[in-house]
């Protein structure tokens, strides 16, 4: 083996491990920029319409429900959560102090914080302390509660303390009072206040130990606290989601693109053709009207692996389209099972098993093609070339 011979492989490997925990947190770190700074938008557009003169209520609950059914697997556009958007975009009105500052720790750290803490400087302090010591949401909220707890013990020390000294002051100064003459002048200094820092003045402050934090967090398990989070989960299920959406829609328009451009006599019907039957609902995949054969073309599309239930499904398909769509003078519809397994394409055929025959015939996948449809139809091996070929351009 390489390392028993090569001393520097350790060392090598150790190195290249390092690499990809380094690039794993770092995507880890980005999509939740990207996700924060997406909540951070929808605030501010929520403001903008509050700006108008809409009600927040009626804005959120409206957002709320069309957002749910443009994204009905997102669980993030619930009423509070796009409450909790307005107020994180309310809070933090400078967009790179919300992109560079606020983004480095989860969105629920983030409504814990601006749920509990009200003070500017203190959400920053608290923002450093998750990073450093990779804090969850429990510990934040205990740490929360500490010192809570703490100020609240001090301020009724102080209020005892000050209560005691403001009766011993009042009658030192009554004293005095008497002695001031009204030819005096009592010069009083002017009282210095903890001026709260303005956004640009917190992003400076941030920015010149940015390239510690950025360190010190690959270094914790931060990231593994961003990918715990309910919102960061769902995020990313949703990206995964249409992802496999955009290639399914890309290898529908590539096979629709085919079938319409082999002159083979396919007029396209539609993409997921709705048949409505007994007030059951069924979608069939894509849907071509052969003008040559006069029938109905069912092409079923799968991404994976073959799989033979596959074929049942196809044959339902086929029979609810004969028995709803099907007129008499149309042949028995035609089913096309095409299945893309990595770099492999599977194409297979369905007839029923005599296609001139008026009685109801089981439906069969087929690679040959019957006799009296061979000049029309393109061969098993035609399909899969010429599909190859959309797909690779």
């Amino acid at each position: 083996m390489l390392k028993e011979y090569d001393k520097g492989y350790v060392t090598f490997l150790n190195e290249l491990k390092d690499k990809i925990i380094d690039s794993q947190q770092k995507a880890v770190i980005s999509v939740n920029k990207e996700l924060l700074m997406l909540y951070w938008n929808i605030g501010n557009l929520i403001l903008n319409k509050q700006g108008e003169g809409v009600l927040e209520d009626l804005i959120v609950d409206e957002l709320s429900e069309d957002l749910k059914i443009a994204f009905p697997n997102m669980q993030g556009f619930s009423e509070r959560n796009l409450r909790c958007m307005r107020k994180f975009a309310e809070a933090y009105k400078d967009e790179e102090f919300a992109k560079e500052v606020a983004s480095k720790i989860s969105w629920s750290h983030n409504i814990i914080l601006m749920d509990e803490i009200d003070d500017y400087d203190k959400r920053v302090y608290y923002i450093n302390k998750i990073i450093e010591n990779s804090w969850g949401k429990t510990t934040l909220i205990k740490e929360i509660e500490i010192e809570n707890s703490e100020e609240e013990s001090l301020n009724d020390t102080d209020e005892k303390e000050n209560y005691k000294e403001d009766i011993d002051e009042a009658d030192v100064n009554e004293e005095q009072d008497s002695k001031i003459d009204n030819n005096d002048v009592i010069e009083s200094k002017p009282i210095v206040e903890n001026v709260e820092k303005t956004d640009s003045e917190l992003k400076e402050l941030w920015e010149e130990k940015d390239n510690h934090i950025d360190e010190m967090i690959l270094k914790q398990d931060i990231s593994i606290e961003l990918i715990k989070d309910k919102y960061m989960l769902d995020f990313l299920t949703f990206l995964e989601e249409a992802t496999e959406k955009d290639l399914q829609k890309q290898f529908e328009n590539h096979v629709v693109e085919y079938f319409l451009e082999i002159h083979a006599g396919f007029s396209f019907v539609g993409s997921n053709f709705h048949i409505e039957v007994e007030k059951e609902d069924y979608y069939v995949g894509l849907l071509f009207y052969n003008l040559d054969i006069r029938c109905y073309v069912n092409v079923e599309l799968k991404i994976g692996k073959f799989r033979p239930e596959y074929l049942g499904k196809l044959s339902f398909y086929l029979s609810l389209i004969d028995d709803n769509l099907k007129k008499k003078e149309d042949k028995p519809s035609i089913g096309i099972l095409i299945c893309k397994d990595e770099e492999k394409l599977i194409v297979q055929y369905a007839f029923k098993d005599d296609v001139n025959s008026e009685e109801d015939k089981e439906y069969s996948l087929a690679q040959d093609i019957p006799k009296e449809f061979k000049p029309i139809l393109p061969t098993v091996k035609k399909i899969g070339l010429g599909i190859k070929e959309k797909l690779k351009g």
